[in-house]
């Protein structure tokens, strides 16, 4: 078996149970790259906010911007967290 097969066919065919999440209340946001366009991850994210009702919002770079823009992905997700935190109290779902 190749990498890919043993590796990424586990990950590539999940499919989240929206219900069971949608009912479970959790609070969550997913995010997406700026600058990776229409890529097929960005695709399935937004198709899954839409389906969870949660907030889709725009880090800097890629899907891999951790590695090649380490402050500003910190900067990023410090400032979700901050936003996070605001509406805790609110009741409202992130």
């Amino acid at each position: 078996m190749s990498f890919s097969n043993t590796s990424t066919r586990p990950f590539t065919q999940y499919i989240p149970n929206v219900k069971r999440i949608r009912e479970n209340k959790v609070n969550m946001v997913a995010a997406i790259g700026l600058d990776s366009d229409d890529a097929y991850y960005v695709q399935s994210t937004r198709v899954l906010t839409s389906r969870l009702r949660c907030k889709c919002i725009e880090f800097p770079g890629q899907h891999d911007v951790s590695f090649y823009m380490p402050q500003e992905f910190a900067d990023s997700i410090r400032s979700t967290l901050e936003w996070g935190r605001g509406r805790k109290g609110s009741g409202k779902r992130l």
